[in-house]
């Protein structure tokens, strides 16, 4: 499953770079190093999506063909089951995370405080503080931290 996806978005992307380099604004081998850099990227999505999908369709496969009553029929719980699915989620979880650290950004960027900054610059040039267009005034904040 991973294969496959990984390989539309390699197609994908491969489509959106040649057509830059068709244009003259990509060589070759920028075309293929483009590729295979965004391809480690999308790794880290690539796998959990790739994960739940072969779950539901594994999953779905033993429950539909009601080979799951008959391990249950045979004394297996479903539990037993269940546990190599979640020991191959907790292993894919960990490439996963490995991949979003040693890329630079770390699991959850959004919990990290924001770097202190003097002054505060507003997102659009039109709206300051003293503006009436500013819809700061019905108690959004338009201004971000630099």
């Amino acid at each position: 499953m991973v294969v496959l996806l990984v390989g539309v978005f390699v197609a994908y992307s491969l489509a959106r770079f040649l057509g830059e380099a068709n244009e003259g604004l990509l060589s070759a081998q920028a075309v293929m190093r483009l590729a295979a850099l965004k391809t480690v990227i999308a790794l880290e999505v690539l796998l959990p999506i790739a994960l739940y999908i072969g779950c539901i369709v594994g999953l779905g496969r033993l429950y539909s063909d009601w080979e799951v009553v008959a391990f249950r029929a045979g004394g297996v719980a479903e539990t037993r089951l269940m546990l190599p699915a979640m020991l191959l989620a907790t292993v894919i979880a960990l490439c996963t995370l490995l991949l979003c650290c040693t890329r630079g950004h770390g699991p959850t960027p959004s919990c990290m405080p924001a770097r202190p900054s003097a002054e505060r610059k507003p997102i659009w040039p039109v709206c300051r503080q003293d503006s009436s267009m500013c819809s700061r005034t019905r108690g959004h904040s338009l201004h971000r931290q630099a």
